[in-house]
C-alpha cells in the first residue's frame, strides 16, 4: 500500500487527533490523558481506525505503543491535516484584518546567525498577535520537518527539485576550504577543487546533510569519500578543525566566527568554484496563510537587507 484512499473511510479528525496524540506520547494511557478521555474509549477509537484503514498502526508492546511503516505515514498526513486546520482557523480570524495564529520557521545555523534575532524582534513588534516559533536544524532536518508539518516554512541549501515543495531562492554563497595551515596551504590564493577533494573532510552529517555543502552529486561523492569525521553540531566542526583532524567546505558567512582563531586559514575553491543556494520553501499542497505569508516576507527582507549591507557575503537572487 503507497498511500491511503481517504475518501473509502469514515476517519475524522477526532480520530486523528488520538492518534496524533499516542504517536507523540508513546502510550495510550499519557495520550488518553492529554485528550481527556478514557484509555477504553481512546483504545475503541484507534482499533476503529485500524479497522477502516484495514492496516496496523500501533506494535503494543510493554512499555509503550511503536509505530508501524503505515502509522508512520498516517501520521505525516495527519500533522499535515492538523496543521491545515489550524491555518483555516487562522485565516478565518485574520479576517478582521489582523496577522494572528502561530508559524513554525526552520533556520540552519548560518541564517540563524545572520537573521535569528533580528526575525524574532521584527515579528513581535509588527505582528502582536501571532506566535513565531523558529526552529535551528541542518537543512536536511529543516527539509524533513517541512514534510512532516513540524515547520510551516523553512530555509534550505540546495533544496531537492520536488513536486511537493515551492523554493523562491534568495541567495548564493560562494564556499571555502577551512583548516589549519598545515592541512590547506598557508597561502591566500585559491585552491582547486581537485586539490580540496583529496584532503581530509570533516562533514556535518553524510548523505542528504552534505548536498547543503556541494550540490553537485559527482563532485559531492569526491569530498563524502574523503569524510574522516561525522560531526552533529558546528561546534564540535571547529573544535576537530583546530585540533587539525581535516578540513571542511563552507560559506564565508558561516565560517567567520571558525576564522578568529588565528590558527585557522581558508581559501577560496576554485576550478570549478563551488556555490550554494539559499532557498525558501514551504509545501506545495498546502496555500500559505496570511501569519506565513507575513513571516516569509519578512524573511525575505531580512535576508536581502543582510546581503545589501555586507553582513552576509552573498549574492542576491536575481
Amino acid at each position: 500500500m503507497n498511500d491511503f484512499e481517504f475518501f473509502d473511510i469514515d476517519m475524522n479528525l477526532k480520530q486523528l487527533s488520538y492518534f496524533e496524540a499516542i504517536c507523540e506520547t508513546g502510550s495510550v494511557s499519557a495520550a488518553s490523558q492529554r485528550c481527556r478521555i478514557a484509555q477504553s474509549a481512546l483504545s475503541y477509537q484507534i482499533a476503529n481506525l485500524e479497522e477502516e484503514l484495514g492496516v496496523r498502526l500501533f506494535e503494543r508492546r510493554p512499555r509503550g505503543m511503536a509505530l508501524t511503516a503505515e502509522g508512520d505515514r498516517l501520521y505525516e498526513h495527519a500533522r499535515r491535516i492538523s496543521q491545515a486546520v489550524d491555518h483555516a482557523k487562522t485565516d478565518l480570524r485574520a479576517l478582521s484584518g489582523a496577522v494572528a495564529g502561530e508559524v513554525t520557521v526552520g533556520l540552519p545555523y548560518t541564517a540563524l546567525e545572520m537573521i535569528g534575532l533580528q526575525l524574532a524582534e521584527r515579528a513581535a513588534a509588527a505582528f502582536p498577535d501571532m506566535q513565531l516559533w523558529i526552529a535551528e536544524s541542518l537543512s536536511s532536518q529543516a527539509l524533513n520537518s517541512l514534510r512532516r508539518g513540524s515547520v510551516d516554512i523553512a530555509l534550505l541549501y540546495n533544496p531537492p527539485a520536488s513536486t511537493d515543495l515551492r523554493t523562491v531562492q534568495l541567495l548564493t554563497e560562494e564556499m571555502l576550504c577551512i583548516g589549519r595551515p598545515e592541512i590547506v596551504g598557508a597561502t591566500r590564493a585559491p585552491i582547486d577543487f581537485d586539490e580540496v577533494a583529496k584532503l581530509p573532510q570533516l562533514l556535518l552529517r553524510h548523505g542528504d546533510a552534505a548536498r547543503a555543502i556541494i550540490e553537485d552529486p559527482a563532485l559531492l561523492k569526491r569530498i563524502v569519500r574523503q569524510s574522516r569525521i561525522e560531526l552533529i553540531s558546528t561546534n564540535m566542526l571547529k573544535q576537530a578543525l583546530v585540533k587539525g583532524f581535516g578540513c571542511a567546505i563552507g560559506p564565508r558567512a558561516t565560517l567567520e566566527t571558525f576564522l578568529r582563531d588565528p590558527i585557522l586559514h581558508a581559501r577560496r575553491i576554485a576550478r570549478p568554484a563551488i556555490r550554494r543556494r539559499l532557498c525558501l520553501a514551504r509545501l506545495a499542497e498546502q496555500p500559505p496563510g496570511r501569519a506565513e505569508t507575513a513571516v516569509s516576507d519578512l524573511v525575505t527582507e531580512l535576508v536581502a537587507d543582510a546581503v545589501a549591507d555586507g553582513r552576509w557575503d552573498a549574492v542576491p537572487a536575481t
